[in-house]
């Protein structure tokens, strides 16, 4: 599975990277990814985003989705 999987128009409007950060072990590992910079005129989409530790990007909406009870 890829960590960074684009999308880029045409298939979007604009470009989408969809992140899974599943596999890192460190926040150190992300910086390797460019997804500073990418912030800047793409969408992120991030699974697991607290693997980039504390520090990172209070200025997103961060979403969390959890399975109710009653399903």
């Amino acid at each position: 599975f890829a960590i960074v999987q684009p999308y880029d128009p045409p298939e979007v409007r604009f470009p989408v990277l969809h992140v899974d950060l599943y596999r890192l072990d460190d926040p150190s590992e992300a910086e390797e990814l460019g997804l500073d910079d990418a912030r800047h005129d793409s969408l992120l989409i991030v699974e697991w985003p607290e693997r980039l530790g504390e520090a990172a990007w209070h200025d997103a909406l961060w979403l969390s989705l959890d399975v109710a009870p009653d399903g």
